[in-house]
């Protein structure tokens, strides 16, 4: 930096082309302890186990991140968002930038932008920030899930658990993975809740994902405590499998009553018989009945449907959507698209040109499905078209190899161990099937 230049860091921020406001408002914990700057960073900026929030808060990997954010340097983390930003795509960083940062005209959000404004006008020439204040929060209490999806593992769910371990007795892979267990993101089990107790007080959005949001006691914690504060303006954000709205005695449908905005992601990637088979532990008719508690007694509650899509369910997320919207559950444009990557052998991208090729007309079909409605928008339009777009992108993986081997070695273990059978479910695909056993006598 020039030594005759003024640090001015707002003016830095707004100059950046690589600025996230994340550093200054949010410290995401995952289920593990580790402490990152969002969900999707890609290096940690500390240990929960080893040392408190607020001694991470300026760490030295924090207060590095900031600075690099503030001169407009790509941060080796953030590949998440560069990749997007790169391919002119929307990033998770420019969102959090339109609600912490970004200064609009009448906009009922520009306060606690200003709160954030000022923690970045603190920063000092080393990236430290003295006052510690959360303004967004997304705590991974713990890995406890009742599903075991087919693209989870047991990191991130306990139901995946036993299978994991017989998926590495077939490899003939040693026992020793620490992800195999039940985990917490404190030293304690109640940990990170009080940690983040005291910043309830001034947060203006809190992010519940899991595991299982709703299997979490502390999730539930953080709602009373919210409640006793009287702090019922609060945005609330969900990402759950809508398979259960209560644990013990509580339910989380009475809590909701005390808030105003409660927002819904739902993980589901498909309907009926399918979603049993990849969201294995799903049992559709409960799903359906607490979505339509939800319209039924929390009608305020806005649900979206965040489906991840792969190779696999690519057909029957729209059929899920349609459903959805014929049955009144979702609105229309409420159904956002997160595009598989891993395991790659789900990817869209792992296919081969003939069968991306059906694939685009059926979701170019669906578009114009959506179109035909009055009260469609164009962001439920993009996340189809943006579906294709990353589809139709080469592909850094080996197709064949991904498709023929390894897609039919891991789904015949995993269908031999819960007593399943892919194809029967998915005979949409009997196309793929017939491709790969010809590709695999080659």
């Amino acid at each position: 930096m020039d030594l005759n230049q003024e640090w001015d860091p707002i003016k830095m921020a707004e100059s950046s082309t690589t600025f996230c406001a994340m550093p200054w408002a949010h410290q995401y914990i995952n289920m593990d302890g580790k402490i990152k700057a969002c969900c999707i960073y890609q290096t940690m900026l500390g240990d929960l186990k080893q040392h408190t929030l607020k001694e991470i808060w300026n760490s030295d990997q924090t207060k590095t991140l900031r600075l690099k954010m503030l001169k407009g340097e790509k941060p080796i983390g953030c590949k998440m968002c560069t990749s997007r930003t790169d391919i002119n795509l929307p990033s998770m960083a420019d969102d959090s930038n339109d609600w912490l940062f970004d200064v609009h005209p009448n906009d009922p959000s520009n306060s606690v932008k200003y709160d954030v404004r000022k923690l970045i006008a603190s920063t000092d020439e080393t990236g430290h920030v003295e006052e510690h204040r959360l303004y967004y929060m997304d705590t991974r209490f713990n890995n406890l899930c009742n599903l075991s999806c087919r693209t989870c593992n047991s990191e991130f769910s306990t139901s995946w658990i036993a299978d994991s371990k017989k998926l590495k007795e077939m490899r003939n892979i040693p026992i020793r993975d620490t992800r195999d267990i039940l985990t917490f993101s404190g030293k304690y089990e109640t940990d990170a809740f009080e940690q983040i107790k005291p910043h309830l007080n001034y947060a203006n959005k809190i992010y519940f994902a899991g595991g299982e949001p709703m299997m979490q006691e502390d999730h539930y914690n953080v709602l009373k405590e919210l409640i006793s504060l009287g702090r019922k303006n609060i945005e609330l954000r969900y990402n759950t499998n809508l398979s259960r709205l209560k644990l013990g005695e509580n339910d989380v449908i009475e809590l909701w009553k005390n808030f105003k905005r409660v927002e819904i992601s739902a993980s589901l990637d498909a309907n009926h018989e399918r979603a049993e088979y990849w969201r294995k532990g799903t049992k559709w008719n409960l799903v359906v009945d607490n979505i339509q508690r939800i319209k039924r007694e929390v009608p305020h509650v806005n649900t979206f449907i965040m489906c991840s899509v792969g190779w696999p369910n690519a057909f029957n997320a729209l059929e899920l959507h349609k459903e959805w919207v014929e049955l009144g559950y979702i609105d229309l444009s409420n159904f956002i698209i997160n595009f598989v990557d891993g395991p790659s052998f789900y990817s869209l991208r792992s296919l081969p040109d003939w069968k991306k090729q059906i694939v685009k007309e059926k979701y170019l079909e669906h578009v114009e499905w959506i179109k035909s409605h009055t009260e469609y928008n164009e962001r439920v339009v993009s996340t189809f078209m943006v579906t294709i777009d990353l589809m139709m992108r080469p592909s850094i993986y080996q197709t064949d190899k991904l498709l023929t081997h390894y897609f039919t070695k891991e789904t015949e273990k995993l269908d031999l161990i819960r007593g399943e059978d892919f194809w029967k479910v998915f005979p949409e695909h009997a196309d793929l099937k017939e491709y790969m056993e010809l590709d695999e006598n080659k």
